[in-house]
């Protein structure tokens, strides 16, 4: 009864709806994903090391 009344959403649904204006890498179109570093989290690209651009979260 539970899950008719909330149903588990679907990943990809999820994904597309919640798309980000940091989504693509600007140099190669890669997407982007949120990496931790030694000075905290920022956007990278999913080609490193052949892409190393970042952006700030």
């Amino acid at each position: 009864m539970i899950i008719q009344m909330n149903p588990k959403p679907d990943p990809k649904k999820v994904i597309t709806q919640f798309q980000t204006e940091k989504g693509l890498c600007e140099k190669c179109g890669s997407q982007m994903a949120i990496r931790k570093g030694t000075n905290g989290e920022f956007y990278g690209g999913s080609r490193y090391p052949r892409c190393r651009n970042t952006k700030v979260v």
